[in-house]
C-alpha cells in the first residue's frame, strides 16, 4: 500500500446518466464538486471513495474512482459494495447523488487500530486480518508458521506463553526462527505479495535475539566463570584458572592484554586471521557479527587460548541452533576445515583462524579482548 485514499469535505454532485458507463456530473450549490476537491487524474489507491444513489430507485454503488474531467466520474472495474451484489450497477432513469466520503469497512478498521482486540490461539497459520484490535495477545504453544496479513497493516502481539514463530519465504522474522516466552512481544507488519514480516521483542523491550552485553555479563563476571565454563565445556580450561593471578573469565584479565576491533572480508574456501599481541599464553574472548544477505547478525562468540599450547576453540553460535560454527587447533588453509560451517582455529603462531566453507564471500566484524601474558 503505497498512498492513502484522498479525503475532502462537503462534496456533493448529481448526474441523471444511465447504463454502466462513467457518469456525467453537475455540481450543487453549497458544495464542493470531486474535480474541484481531488482533481481530474488517476491516483490509484490515492483516489477518493465515491457513493452513487439512485434516488428514484433501489440502486447504488460504493466504489474508489476518480473524475476524468471536471464533469466525467469514471465507473471502470467492479465497485467495492454495490446493490448488484457488488457488481457495476445497470442506473436505471432518476437522480444519482454522488458523495465523497470514508466507507464503514474503513471506518471499522480505524476503530479496530485503537482497541484491544480479543485473544488470538496459537495456531500453524494465524489470520490476523481476522483480529478484533491491532494489539492482541496470543494464548498456546503451538508453532506459528504463517499468518495472514494485509499489505500495509500492523498488528502488536503479546505472547501468553512460549510457541515458535518459524522464519520463512513468506513469514520473515527479524533474526531468524524465534521461540517467544510469556510476555514477549512480536510486531506483525503485511508487506507486499502476501509476506509477513515479524520484529520480537523481549518483554524489557530488548531484542529477543542475544545481546554481546547479556554475554559479557555472565563471561566476564568472576562469580559465573566456573558455571561459564562448564556449560560451554571450556577445553582443557579450569574453572578457576588465572593469569597474572586474575581469573580468565574476569574482565581485569581479559582487558588487561588490551582489545581490538576490525573487519575482515573473507571468499568461500578462503582464510583470514587475527594476530593476538605477544607470543605467550593469552586467553582471548573474541565477539564476532557476520553478515547473512544484507543484513549483520551477532553471529556468536569463541573463547580460546592461544600461544605456545593452544586449545581448540569454545564456539557458540547465536545464529543458528544446529551452529554454523566448528573448531580446531592448526594452520587452516581455507579447504582444511567442515565443509558448510565456519571454522575456528588457533596455533603456536599466535594467530586465530577463521575459516569460510559455507558459500560466498562473508564480512565478519569482530571484537577480541585478550588477557595479559
Amino acid at each position: 500500500m503505497t498512498d492513502i485514499a484522498a479525503v475532502a469535505n462537503l462534496v456533493r454532485e448529481v448526474s441523471t446518466t444511465t447504463g454502466t458507463g462513467n457518469l456525467t456530473t453537475a455540481a450543487v450549490d453549497g458544495y464542493q464538486t470531486g474535480a474541484a476537491a481531488f482533481g481530474t487524474a488517476d491516483a490509484g489507491a490515492g483516489n477518493p471513495w465515491v457513493f452513487i444513489s439512485n434516488q428514484d430507485a433501489a440502486e447504488w454503488e460504493i466504489r474508489q474512482t476518480y473524475w476524468s474531467a471536471a464533469t466525467t466520474l469514471v465507473r471502470s472495474g467492479a465497485p467495492a459494495y454495490s446493490s448488484n451484489s457488488n457488481n457495476t450497477v445497470n442506473f436505471s432513469a432518476g437522480t444519482k447523488i454522488v458523495t465523497a466520503a470514508i466507507p464503514a469497512h474503513l471506518l471499522r478498521t480505524l476503530l479496530k487500530s485503537i482497541n484491544h482486540g480479543n485473544d488470538i490461539a496459537s495456531a500453524s497459520t494465524i489470520d490476523l486480518d481476522a483480529a478484533t484490535g491491532d494489539y492482541v495477545t496470543i494464548t498456546g504453544t503451538t508453532t506459528i508458521n504463517a499468518v495472514t496479513l494485509a499489505d500495509g497493516r500492523r498488528v502488536l502481539a503479546r505472547f501468553a506463553s512460549t510457541p515458535q514463530i518459524t522464519n520463512g519465504a513468506s513469514l520473515v522474522v527479524a533474526g531468524g526462527t524465534r521461540t517467544m516466552a510469556a510476555g514477549d512481544y512480536a510486531l506483525f507488519i503485511g508487506d507486499a505479495s502476501s509476506v509477513v514480516r515479524v520484529i520480537p521483542l523481549r518483554a524489557d523491550g530488548r531484542p529477543v535475539v542475544p545481546t554481546i552485553s547479556s554475554f559479557a555479563d555472565t563471561l566476564l563476571d568472576d562469580a559465573n566463570a566456573p558455571a561459564a565454563r562448564a556449560t560451554l565445556g571450556a577445553v582443557g580450561l579450569s574453572g578457576d584458572e588465572t593469569v597474572g593471578g586474575k581469573k580468565t573469565f574476569s574482565d581485569q584479565a581479559f582487558f588487561a592484554g588490551g582489545s581490538r576491533s576490525g573487519t575482515l572480508v573473507v571468499a568461500n574456501d578462503a582464510v583470514a586471521t587475527i594476530s593476538v599481541p605477544g607470543t605467550s599464553t593469552r586467553y582471548n574472548l573474541l565477539l564476532i557479527w557476520m553478515t547473512f544477505a544484507t543484513t549483520n547478525y551477532l553471529a556468536g562468540f569463541v573463547y580460546c587460548r592461544t600461544g605456545s599450547s593452544p586449545n581448540a576453540p569454545v564456539a557458540v553460535s547465536l545464529y543458528d541452533p544446529s551452529s554454523i560454527f566448528a573448531s580446531t587447533t592448526g594452520v587452516l588453509t581455507g579447504t582444511t576445515g567442515t565443509a558448510g560451517k565456519i571454522t575456528f582455529s588457533t596455533h603456536t603462531d599466535g594467530l586465530i583462524y577463521i575459516e569460510n566453507r559455507i558459500g560466498g564471500t562473508r564480512s565478519f566484524y569482530y571484537q577480541l579482548f585478550t588477557s595479559a601474558s
